[in-house]
Order: structure tokens, then sequence, then C-alpha cells
């Protein structure tokens, strides 16, 4: 099993990434036509949940579901020394709200599975460094699995590359690979031939 710890995960592939020279744009962004300006060849769309909120963008098959829900407990530790414990899934739920009740139902739930690794049925007994549900609360899962393709948008090349849910961390090296050979087919595409 390959656990991942989300923070150091996403400083190393950062820094890994600005050392090749990538550089980061942080902007509110309604429509990849927006994006027109940066001069790009492909423009690869990993927006994820937002995927929805862009105008030209047809998305028909990315369905919401807030975690920590259900009947069901997770736990496991990260390399960083810290323990995840969660619940399942809630699908077609938009709603962002942390509510205390869900912590304190999948900590319960944690304390009846396993006592001897959680002593305290209480949240309040606990020490919470973050609670995920503040920061990773509605993940975007795909119909039929994740979307990893080509469209050609107003003219504009774009690769897909999201709708894996919780899994992102996990996926996101095989997504990338994937998601660069649609790119390079683009890059590499051989002109139509001439009718004459």
């Amino acid at each position: 099993m390959v656990c991942i710890s989300p923070p150091v995960f996403l400083s190393w592939t950062r820094h890994r990434l600005e050392a090749r020279g990538v550089q980061s744009h942080y902007s509110i962004v309604r429509s990849l036509a927006e994006l027109r300006d940066f001069g790009n060849d492909v423009l690869i769309n990993v927006t994820g949940a937002r995927t929805k909120d862009l105008k030209d963008v047809d998305e028909p098959s990315l369905v919401p579901y807030r975690g920590n829900r259900e009947y069901y407990f997770n736990m496991f530790g990260r390399p960083d020394g810290t323990t995840c414990v969660g619940g399942i899934k809630t699908l077609g739920v938009n709603d962002r709200t942390v509510y205390d009740q869900d912590g304190q139902t999948i900590l319960t739930r944690g304390h009846e599975k396993l006592p001897s690794n959680l002593p305290s049925p209480y949240l309040d007994d606990c020490e919470i460094l973050y609670d995920i549900a503040t920061a990773y609360e509605f993940r975007p899962q795909e119909k039929g699995g994740v979307r990893v393709e080509k469209e050609v948008i107003d003219g504009r090349k774009v690769v897909h590359a999201y709708g894996q849910e919780a899994g992102g961390y996990c996926y996101s090296f095989g997504i990338a690979k994937e998601a660069s050979e649609l790119v390079a087919e683009y890059i590499f595409e051989m002109p139509l031939k001439s009718r004459f």
C-alpha cells in the first residue's frame, strides 16, 4: 500500500516542477478561453470538481461527493506521522459545510472498531492537526471512470485529466503519464494530406 501525505506531496511536487522551469499563475477562471493569452500550444485541464464551473467545458458526467459520511470507517497512518481517520462518501452532495457531528460520528465508529488505536470516542479528547473536511470536503468523481482525453474547444487543443475522486494523489503519476502522451499526440500530429 502506498500512503501519501498531501501537504508533503504537494510541496515536493511544486518544488520539482519549479526546478524544471514551470511557472504557476493563480487566478479565478470561468472559462478556458480566458487562458488564451498564455500562448500555450496545448492546455491541460486539471480543474477537478471546478470543471463544472467552466462555461466552455461540457461535463455532464462529473458527480460531486462529500466525504466523511455514511456508515463506514477508515484509518491509516501517513509517512509524516499523522493519522487520517475518515468515513466514506455521499454521492451528489454539493454541501460544503463542515459539521462537527460528522467528525464525532466517525470518531465514535473508530473507537468501536479500534479502541486500542482510538481510546476515546470523544472529539474533544483528540489532537486534530487539521480537519481534512475543511480543505478537501468536495471531490469530483467521473461516472464511468477518470476522464483523460483530448478535446478541441473553440480551436484550442485541450487535454482533460480529472475525476479520480479521493484517489487523485495515488493515481497522479499514471494520469500524468497518460495526459502527457495525449499532449505528445497533439504536438506531433501529422498535418492533413492535401487532396491535390
